[in-house]
């Protein structure tokens, strides 16, 4: 069987016929260090011989030792670039897409063949190791017990990810599966989540000023002084208005919520933020309580809409104690800045609207969601509606 031809690169062949040019060492000994033979090592001295005899017959010096390393150095660094970039060439749609870990790992073992997987794990941000147990597992003839159990949790985890409208983190997919019937840490619904790249929403910044204070009106007293849940429903209604927008106008939102069960009892959105906004959320909110909400106490900010004459008389015909925070003191009616926080992050942030109509539409199918699906943290992972009913059965037909 024949001995497969060896190929040598132009910086190897340069460097060494300086081993022999610089060292004063005889070619052959050379080329028994470096497992070459006499003749060939030879004619490759020859040729660097001629090549810094030409270069100093027309005036260039010939590269000191150090230039030539570095020189060998960057040779070296632009192929590894160039490398990278005709992997990211070819990576383009797993990279720009939303691509799960799994769905990377799938496209490293397509490409390993022609590129090394430390490169590829770098270049699509995962892990070798990763990759590595990836590939055991999909090898594997029959998966263990273990892993059975975690391939069923993470279909299980992408169904409830998916109905959550890709909301919910593994704390809330957690309370899912458990109410399943299926015993699990949420340290492993992360675990799990993190390996398929699910995650939920995180909160961002931002803020439209809606709170007009009119200079020459008076202010109920503060009832809640920051204790929104006094322990019972329908002790601390909080109140508040946002702002949205749509294709064909500004719009804005306006809600009442019990802060005991978090339940939103009332909304409405108008192209306006007129007091007549705040009564129409406030007579739907007494309605669902049958009109018995005598004593409760309706919180919000400072807003023209909550000091006008006519949300005060409502109230009085209700028996609603009305309660107010300071002017431009956000935590004073954190309550309700906290409906708004989770409908933008979790829902209006994420969607567009064309038409007026199209938004209201969209405000109800997730105050409903709000209400009777979306678990909170603060009342045991249930959601508003299943919290009420649980407290308090008389509430069932509500």
């Amino acid at each position: 069987m024949s001995r497969a031809r060896r190929s040598f690169t132009t910086e190897y062949k340069v460097e060494a016929a300086h081993r022999v040019i610089d060292s004063g060492r005889t070619i052959a000994e050379v080329g028994r260090e470096l497992g070459l033979a006499e003749t060939l090592l030879g004619k490759w001295v020859a040729e660097e011989r001629r090549r810094i005899d030409a270069a100093a017959a027309t005036g260039d010096a010939p590269l000191t030792a150090a230039e030539r390393t570095e020189l060998i150095r960057l040779r070296k660094q632009v192929s590894e670039q160039e490398k990278d970039i005709n992997f990211l060439k070819k990576s383009i749609g797993v990279l720009c897409g939303p691509a799960t870990k799994v769905t990377r790992f799938e496209f490293t073992a397509i490409e390993c063949a022609t590129t090394d997987i430390t490169r590829m794990a770098r270049l699509l941000d995962v892990s070798t190791s990763g990759y590595y147990k990836h590939e055991k597992i999909c090898s594997a003839t029959e998966l263990t017990e273990r892993q059975q159990r975690n391939v069923d949790l993470e279909v299980k985890i992408v169904a409830h990810h998916r109905d959550s409208g890709g909301v919910y983190g593994s704390p809330r997919i957690t309370a899912d599966l458990r109410e399943s019937g299926q015993l699990v840490t949420e340290k492993t619904v992360a675990k799990i989540m993190a390996n398929i790249g699910l995650e939920g929403i995180s909160p961002r910044t931002f803020k439209m000023k809606t709170t007009v204070v009119d200079p020459t009106a008076s202010f109920p007293v503060d009832l809640v002084e920051r204790r929104f849940d006094q322990g019972a429903i329908d002790l601390v209604w909080t109140s508040d208005i946002t702002y949205l927008t749509c294709g064909e106008s500004d719009m804005y939102l306006c809600a009442i919520k019990d802060e005991h069960s978090k339940r939103v009892l009332g909304w409405a959105v108008a192209d306006h933020m007129r007091t007549e906004l705040v009564t129409a959320a406030l007579e739907q909110a007494v309605a669902l309580r049958g009109g018995d909400c005598v004593g409760t106490i309706l919180h919000s900010d400072r807003g023209s809409q909550y000091t006008a004459r006519l949300l005060e008389e409502i109230c009085a015909r209700h028996g609603l104690r009305r309660s107010m925070g300071l002017t431009g003191i956000c935590w004073d009616n954190a309550g309700a800045e906290s409906l708004w926080s989770t409908f933008k992050h979790e829902y209006y942030y994420r969607h567009t609207f064309a038409a007026a109509s199209e938004l209201v539409a969209a405000v109800d199918r997730w105050m409903h969601f709000y209400n009777t699906r979306r678990r909170h943290s603060t009342i045991g992972m249930l959601s508003p509606i299943v919290f009420e009913q649980s407290q308090y059965p008389a509430l069932l037909a509500a």
